[in-house]
């Protein structure tokens, strides 16, 4: 698995600091790394959207009709909105 530094220097090298990166594994969870804005005001975790969806909505089945977007494939992920997620090249 993959560490939140790891993220970090995906989202680094590929310039996407103001996005949210993000490694999945829907078998072993997931790290990641917040925009670069969030990191400097010290973002709480606990109020975060994407947190909250990867670790809530994004595994709970009766949300699929209305959020189907959960990535179900191991990869890295760059996301923009906490429901919209689009795959990385690495």
């Amino acid at each position: 698995m993959f560490t939140i530094e790891d993220a970090k220097r995906v989202q680094r090298d590929l310039n996407l600091g103001d996005r949210h990166v993000v490694y999945i594994d829907p078998e072993d969870g997931f790290v990641l790394a917040h925009t670069d804005a969030e990191r400097a005001e010290g973002i709480d975790l606990t109020k975060c959207p994407f947190h909250y969806w990867l670790c809530v909505l994004g595994k709970d089945p009766s949300w699929a009709p209305y959020v189907g977007n959960f990535p179900q494939v191991p990869g890295w992920y760059e996301m923009k909105y906490p429901t919209v997620s689009k795959g990385l090249a690495l």
